[in-house]
């Protein structure tokens, strides 16, 4: 009986490059948090994060206000005076991913994986799209960043923002390629939805362009659909009077190039919206307002 080949021995030197590059950036990441900011909140955002953190790691979504309010006030921590609740105002993804670092008793260790994660992402999205050694470049270049660096060692949600992106991207290729494109659109939904509850408006801008994408390819697939069809309709009639029976919608749904990209796309949209859902929940919770925008609370943008 043949043994199969152990995967890591099917490495290429550009993957194993890769997989150095990936540890670097999360030891560089350890060090920035631990050497430079000293595991501790340097900005308003990093407290209200920090705080909301602390809130979910005790099972909580949000806090009774301590007596008396003002010796506990900080900026991005909103003392509701409806509803004498206290809460971060931030959305809520990311101090939910900070409270598993609160429980490990490593918060920095969240940005970390997330930094070393993004490199090999951004090799495998260089590597589909041009070649290897386009992958190991750019992989180089985020995990050298400075300024990658400095927001990964932070409390900071971009680096997280990041990753849910470059997964989201990388789930897209797949599914433009056909390989298992309802797998890979689950993916695509699960980062999508999961970005839109770390940084809403990020998720906007970062999807926009395959939203326009999507559309536009699925339009273009609906009309060559839809002129198939025609050309068809005179056989299928003549063959069974029932254009619109069992057998024939079925025969119609297999040909059908809309119905592939459909399901797909469809995963994305439904995913992400099931996530955003979590948003007005917490501010129904918090306020007893859904619909209200924590953003504008203290400080505008």
């Amino acid at each position: 009986m043949q043994k199969s080949t152990p995967i890591i021995a099917k490495f290429t030197l550009h993957q194993w490059l890769v997989v150095v590059l990936m540890l670097t950036s999360f030891i560089t990441t350890w060090l920035v948090s631990d050497r430079v900011f000293e595991h501790l909140p340097h900005l308003e955002d990093e407290v209200a994060y920090l705080f909301q953190a602390r809130v979910f790691a005790r099972g909580d979504l949000v806090l009774p206000t301590p007596e008396p309010a003002l010796s506990f006030w900080q900026p991005f921590v909103i003392i509701d005076s409806k509803t004498g609740y206290k809460f971060g105002k931030y959305p809520l993804g990311y101090p939910a991913l900070m409270s598993i670092g609160i429980h490990m008793g490593a918060i920095w260790i969240i940005n970390a994986f997330s930094a070393m994660l993004s490199v090999g992402l951004v090799y495998k999205i260089g590597r589909v799209l041009f070649n290897s050694e386009v992958g190991l470049f750019a992989s180089a270049l985020m995990a050298f960043s400075p300024m990658a660096l400095l927001l990964s060692g932070t409390m900071m949600s971009h680096t997280p923002a990041i990753f849910l992106f470059l997964l989201f991207w990388y789930s897209f290729i797949w599914i433009e390629k056909r390989r298992h494109p309802v797998h890979w659109g689950i993916m695509a939904g699960l980062a999508l939805g999961l970005l839109v509850i770390n940084r809403p408006l990020t998720a906007v801008a970062v999807s926009l362009p395959f939203i326009l994408w999507a559309g536009i390819k699925t339009a273009r697939a609906g009309m060559i659909d839809a002129w198939r069809i025609l050309l068809s309709l005179d056989r299928w009639l003549d063959r069974d009077r029932q254009l619109w029976g069992i057998p024939h919608f079925r025969q119609l749904w297999a040909m059908s190039h809309t119905a592939k990209l459909i399901i797909p796309y469809a995963c994305i949209g439904i995913l992400a919206l099931a996530f955003s859902r979590a948003t007005p929940i917490f501010n129904f919770t918090a306020t007893g307002n859904p619909n209200e925008n924590l953003y504008l609370r203290i400080w505008n943008y």
